[in-house]
């Protein structure tokens, strides 16, 4: 009798069969390779990288495009990592950091310092929502639901949206 077991994904394959065939030997049958070139794909390039995954250095303040969650989830820890040591730098306290009272942290470091923070805050602020914006057009959603995190009960659905949902699969109005 037969096996009738159903395999999926590697489940029956030997150690040794291949998943992808040889492009080469491909062409030389007369059929079109639909794996693309495999070579050419081992070898990325700085724009491939910001393609691919939506954030790199030069894009940070870029209000264009999408990002998957994975990427707004490490951008914004890398983000908030950042301030709090940029903060702690300044002589900033960590709890004084974490409730960003301006009145007790202009006491605290003194009025120079007190600005550089300031202009830290800012630019984080600005990082943060370039995420938010990126990740609501992921979701194929206007960068404008930004402003639905200021109200209340709003703001924590728009949050976890931002967090935990999937974006759009393939290309959307925002980009691929």
């Amino acid at each position: 009798m037969t096996n009738s077991r159903k395999t999926f994904g590697r489940r029956g394959r030997g150690p040794r069969d291949n998943l992808i065939p040889n492009p080469d030997s491909l062409s030389s049958q007369g059929r079109e390779n639909p794996y693309g070139d495999l070579r050419a794909s081992l070898y990325t390039t700085a724009e491939d990288t910001e393609e691919n995954t939506g954030f790199s250095l030069g894009s940070i303040l870029d209000f264009q495009g999408r990002i998957g969650r994975g990427t707004f989830w490490f951008a914004c820890l890398l983000c908030g990592i950042i301030f709090f040591l940029s903060a702690l730098a300044l002589g900033v306290d960590g709890r004084l950091a974490l409730t960003l009272d301006t009145r007790l942290i202009y006491l605290q470091i003194g009025e120079t310092r007190f600005y550089i923070f300031m202009v830290l805050m800012v630019m984080t602020t600005l990082v943060q929502v370039s995420l938010m914006v990126r990740r609501f057009h992921d979701r194929d959603q206007s960068g404008l639901w930004v402003f639905a995190l200021a109200v209340p009960i709003l703001g924590l659905w728009c949050s976890i949206t931002l967090m935990f949902f999937a974006g759009t699969d393939g290309p959307n109005r925002y980009g691929r």
